[in-house]
């Protein structure tokens, strides 16, 4: 089967745009990932909402000063 110079992975697969905060949270992951290898996903979990409240805190104070 020919396929006229076109890859078949690019005919199936079309790319989808990533929300910034979704970035923003994949860039966390990776970040606690690597420098803590040994976490678990409950313990991640535990820390990215730690995290997320102290982002949420630190907004709340920003708009309202």
């Amino acid at each position: 089967m020919q396929t006229a110079g076109v890859e078949p992975s690019s005919v199936y697969y079309r790319t989808v745009d990533v929300c910034p905060v979704d970035l923003g949270l994949m860039k966390a992951i990776d970040a606690i990932h690597l420098d803590q290898l040994f976490r678990g996903n409950r313990r991640m979990r535990d820390k990215l909402t730690n995290r997320m409240v102290l982002l949420r805190l630190l907004t709340a104070k920003k708009s309202s000063a």
